[in-house]
């Protein structure tokens, strides 16, 4: 019996090899798959991140509940940023990705006194 936290989502896949089958499963959260961002507090207001399309082709949107002067960097999976971004009290961001290559990406954002928050993005 395979049981999963409240919010997670499953995924399945077979492959199969002669006679038998083999099934391995993956859990993600939403988090984990870009739908939704845990909350964050920002000078005592709560701060709701969005980020889409996930996984992306040609550009990512990411939206804030409120305006925010924020930094976000765009870091490949060897820890170089490939991309940084200020923004100037905005509710969204959109960055174009049609450039990069395929692969998975942090998107950092960090607010005006250093608190930062992470978020997973494929790029297709």
């Amino acid at each position: 019996m395979i049981e999963f936290e409240e919010g997670a989502w499953a995924g399945s896949f077979a492959s199969i090899d002669g006679n038998a089958t083999a099934r391995s499963f993956a859990v993600f959260t939403p988090q984990e798959v870009g739908l939704s961002a845990p909350s964050s507090t920002v000078d005592g207001m709560k701060q709701e991140i969005s980020l889409y399309p996930n996984p992306a082709h040609d550009q990512i949107t990411i939206a804030f509940d409120q305006r925010l002067s924020v930094k976000i960097d765009l870091i490949d999976l060897h820890g170089m940023v490939v991309r940084s971004f200020q923004t100037n009290n905005d509710f969204t961001l959109e960055i174009d990705t049609s450039d990069l290559p395929s692969g998975m990406y942090l998107i950092k954002s960090t607010n005006s006194n250093g608190h930062s928050q992470q978020r997973r993005v494929v790029k297709l």
